[in-house]
Formats: structure tokens, C-alpha cells, sequence
């Protein structure tokens, strides 16, 4: 019980221990035994262009963003031979500190499809995020919570 009360009490009189003021939010995508975890950060979307809807075309081209996400699941997943892209979204990103909503800041999210081998139902999926800019965001991969469900699964029937 005391530990209960320790924890609490750091999470109420140290909450810039957990806070970061650049963290936006995560794109998590799982794909095979991995989940990758895609940080979507303030300074990276400031430092990207703005695109208002009014403008005849967004700075990177959706053509451009989709060569850029497919470069980075090349290099994340080098086994998959054939990618399929199924979407391509351009989306409003905003934070809850700004008054206006949001401020033309938007990001591209590709989502890619291995169609490298045969397969039942909806392919593995891979979805990307890419700034206007033309960066894109190393994720955290971790072991998927549906993977370690299976394999825990398997060793104990």
C-alpha cells in the first residue's frame, strides 16, 4: 500500500518527469511479429512546411512521400520483396495548445502492404508517417503484443 502512495505522490509532484512538451502523439503499426512506434513530434512539424487546402498543392508531393515511406520500409523490413501502396492520406495534425485548432500543419501517412508471397485475407500492412518536409521518424520497434500473445500461448497449452 505504501508504494502505491509513493508512486502517486511522484506523479503528482513531479509530472514534468513524465511530461514532454515536444510529444505529440504515436502512430503504432504492427507488421509480422514487430510493432513499430512512430513518435509524431511538435518540433518536427514546426520545422516541416505549412499547407492550407487553398493552395494549388502541398509542398511534398504525395508521389514523393510515397518513394520516401517505401525507402524507409525497404530499410525497416529488407525481407519483403513486393510492396503494394493501399493509401496514401494527407492529415491535419494539430495539439492541444493551440487556440485555432490547427495551423496548416499537416503529415502524410502512407500505408504499404507486403504482397511479397501468398496469403489469406488482408495483407501485413505498413504504415508510415512522413512530415512535409520530406523527413520521416525512426519508430521504436518493439515485439508485437499480438506476437508475444501467440508465443506465449505456444509454450504453455
Amino acid at each position: 500500500m505504501r508504494s502505491f502512495i509513493y508512486f502517486f505522490a511522484i506523479l503528482y509532484f513531479c509530472p514534468s518527469i513524465f511530461a514532454d512538451d515536444d510529444f505529440i502523439g504515436w502512430r503504432i503499426s504492427d507488421f509480422k511479429e514487430s510493432s513499430y512506434k512512430f513518435a509524431i513530434t511538435k518540433s518536427a512539424i514546426e520545422k516541416a512546411a505549412k499547407w492550407s487546402p487553398q493552395d494549388q498543392s502541398p509542398p511534398l508531393t504525395p508521389k514523393k512521400a510515397f518513394q520516401i515511406a517505401l525507402a524507409q520500409a525497404k530499410h525497416l523490413r529488407p525481407e519483403v520483396t513486393n510492396w503494394n501502396n493501399s493509401e496514401i492520406r494527407l492529415t491535419p495534425v494539430c495539439t492541444n495548445t493551440e487556440k485555432n485548432g490547427f495551423d496548416g500543419k499537416w503529415i502524410y501517412m502512407i500505408k504499404l502492404q507486403d504482397f511479397s508471397g501468398s496469403f489469406y485475407g488482408v495483407p501485413w500492412q505498413l504504415d508510415i508517417p512522413v512530415y512535409l518536409d520530406g523527413s520521416t521518424i525512426t519508430p521504436q520497434v518493439e515485439k508485437s503484443r499480438r506476437y508475444k500473445a501467440e508465443q506465449g500461448a505456444a509454450a504453455n497449452p
